[in-house]
């Protein structure tokens, strides 16, 4: 998943480890869409990149575990710690 996140957009990984998605005033109210910055689009649309991807790259039992967070970051860090901090390959012919 590493490698395809980075093959879509340099910054999408960042977005998954780090999260900051969510936009947010500093007392996280949610700002409105249509005051946020081309950043702040940018984010939200890696993020909504990377959840999609990791939502059809995971099996029904896992997408049932993760598919309620928002953000990519709580998705990716409830993968890892379930298998340990590395991913299972499944190659299907």
């Amino acid at each position: 998943m590493i490698a395809f996140f980075t093959s879509y957009h340099i910054h999408t990984m960042n977005v998954v480890e780090n999260g900051n998605c969510m936009q947010v005033y500093e007392d996280n109210e949610p700002i409105p869409k249509g005051l946020w910055t081309n950043n702040q689009k940018q984010r939200h649309f890696l993020n909504s990149k990377a959840r999609n991807s990791l939502m059809c790259a995971l099996s029904e039992h896992e997408y049932s575990n993760i598919h309620v967070f928002k953000g990519t970051k709580m998705m990716w860090n409830t993968i890892t710690i379930t298998y340990g901090n590395f991913i299972k390959v499944k190659i299907i012919s």
